[in-house]
């Protein structure tokens, strides 16, 4: 099965939620994986990963934080349809 990129990553950081997933390819594209987001290898990764979490919230928050503000200066569908828009040429439309 191909795990892809999927609007849950913007969407619940997007919220500012603390997203911890699996691993995709290509993800660290989007942002800084144990910076603004966590992944797991495994399902022993994600366990330890979930026990770590739940006993540092602090930890938990600041990922959280920098997750939101990746997603809100980046990942937007304004900022996306700007792109598709430059790219065809159509600086006009907003």
């Amino acid at each position: 099965r191909k795990e892809d990129i999927k609007a849950r990553f913007f969407e619940v950081t997007g919220c500012g939620g603390f997203l911890l997933s699996y691993t995709v390819k290509y993800l660290d594209k989007y942002f800084k994986i144990g910076e603004e987001i966590v992944c797991y290898k495994d399902l022993d990764d994600l366990y330890k990963k979930i026990v770590f979490y739940l006993n540092h919230p602090e930890k938990r928050e600041k990922i959280s934080q920098k997750g939101y503000k990746r997603t809100i200066s980046e990942h937007t569908y304004k900022r996306r349809f700007a792109e598709i828009f430059s790219k065809m040429d159509l600086k006009n439309i907003k």
